[in-house]
C-alpha cells in the first residue's frame, strides 16, 4: 500500500490543454448538453462547461472510489472561484460535503477563492483516472484533467488553448474511510451515480475523506497528462492560444450526476 501523499504547493486548478494520443469518447461530437431551464447563478454562472470522464479499466466510475474520485476533481476545478476566499470559497463553489472530505490535507486559502471569477467558461472539460491502487482502508488515484475543448468568453470572441504543449494537468490524491469513525459510523460514497446532472445535488463523499494530495510535480510522475488533449480538439487548432466566434460545444454530462436526491 503506498504511503499516503504530501502536499507540496498550492495550485490553482485551470482551464489546460493536452495530447491527442489514447483519448477516446463515449459520446458523440454532435450531440448537445440539455438547455438549461433556468438562468445560472454564482459559480454556476462563471463556470458553464460540462464535465465528462473518460472510462477505462483502471477504476469503475461506478464504484464507492470512482464516485468520491469524480466529486473530489470536479470540486477542485471549482473551489478557486467560489465566493470569497479560502474555507467560505470552497463550501461556496465545492460539492456538498467536499469542505469536509478535504480533511485537512490542503490550506483552503490555497484552492479557495484565488482565481479570476470575471471570465465565463464554456465548453466540455474532460477528467480521466489514469492510476488507481488500493484496498478497504485506502486508495490512490491518479487523475489527468483535459482542458483544450474549454474556452474563456472575451469581448471578441471565444479564447481556447491550442495544442501547445505541456498540456492537461495531473492530480494524484490518497482517500478513504475516516478513520476517527468506528465501523459502524462509516458511510461508503454512493454507487451507480450516474445522470443528466452536471453537479450533484447531495453529498457524494459519505464519510471518506482525503488523506493526501499532490498536484505540484505531479506531472512528473504522470507525464501522459501533459500529452493528451481533450477529444474533439480541432485538428487544425493552432499550437497556441486562439479565439473563435463560437465557443466549444457543451456535450452532456458524462457520467454525470443524478437529478434530485442522488440516490
Amino acid at each position: 500500500m503506498p504511503p499516503s501523499l504530501i502536499l507540496r504547493s498550492a495550485v490553482v486548478l485551470a482551464v489546460i490543454t493536452a495530447a491527442a494520443a489514447g483519448c477516446s469518447d463515449n459520446a458523440s461530437d454532435s450531440e448537445h448538453a440539455p438547455t438549461p431551464t433556468s438562468t445560472p447563478a454564482g459559480i454556476d454562472a462563471i463556470l458553464q462547461y460540462t464535465n465528462r470522464w473518460i472510462d477505462n479499466s483502471s477504476v469503475d466510475l461506478m464504484s464507492a472510489p470512482g464516485a468520491f474520485i469524480r466529486a473530489t476533481m470536479e470540486s477542485l476545478a471549482r473551489t478557486s472561484y467560489g465566493k470569497g476566499s479560502g474555507l467560505e470559497a470552497v463550501e461556496d463553489a465545492g460539492y456538498p460535503g467536499f469542505a469536509r472530505a478535504l480533511n485537512g490535507v490542503i490550506d483552503p486559502e490555497v484552492v479557495g477563492g484565488n482565481a479570476r471569477k470575471d471570465q465565463v467558461q464554456t465548453g466540455t472539460l474532460y477528467f480521466e483516472v489514469i492510476r488507481f491502487s488500493g484496498d478497504a482502508e485506502e486508495f490512490t488515484a491518479g487523475v489527468c484533467t483535459y482542458g483544450s475543448m474549454t474556452a474563456i468568453k472575451e469581448w471578441n470572441g471565444y479564447k481556447s488553448s491550442g495544442r501547445s504543449f505541456p498540456s492537461g494537468s495531473a492530480t494524484i490524491f490518497s482517500f478513504g474511510p475516516d478513520r476517527n469513525l468506528s465501523v459502524d459510523q462509516q458511510v461508503p460514497p454512493k454507487i451507480q451515480q450516474r445522470g443528466p446532472a452536471n453537479n450533484p445535488s447531495t453529498d457524494q463523499f459519505g464519510t471518506w475523506v482525503l488523506t493526501g494530495i499532490k498536484i505540484l510535480g505531479a506531472d512528473v510522475d504522470l507525464p501522459q497528462c501533459g500529452r493528451t488533449l481533450a477529444p474533439g480538439t480541432p485538428q487544425d487548432a493552432p499550437e497556441d492560444y486562439y479565439v473563435t466566434p463560437d465557443p466549444p460545444p457543451a456535450l452532456p454530462p458524462s457520467p454525470g450526476w443524478p437529478e434530485g436526491e442522488g440516490e
